[in-house]
């Protein structure tokens, strides 16, 4: 008997961390269009 992990099959991503991860990862692909100041400049 293989013994499955007890876990959700998508776990709850908070909306606001996925923006922010999603805004920095555009940002990282297009540094033309920065959002917010960017500390890696």
């Amino acid at each position: 008997m293989k013994k499955k992990l007890r876990r959700p099959r998508r776990p709850p991503e908070p909306t606001q961390s996925s923006q922010e991860i999603r805004a920095a990862g555009r940002a990282f692909e297009r540094p033309a269009g920065l959002k917010f100041p960017c500390a890696w400049d």
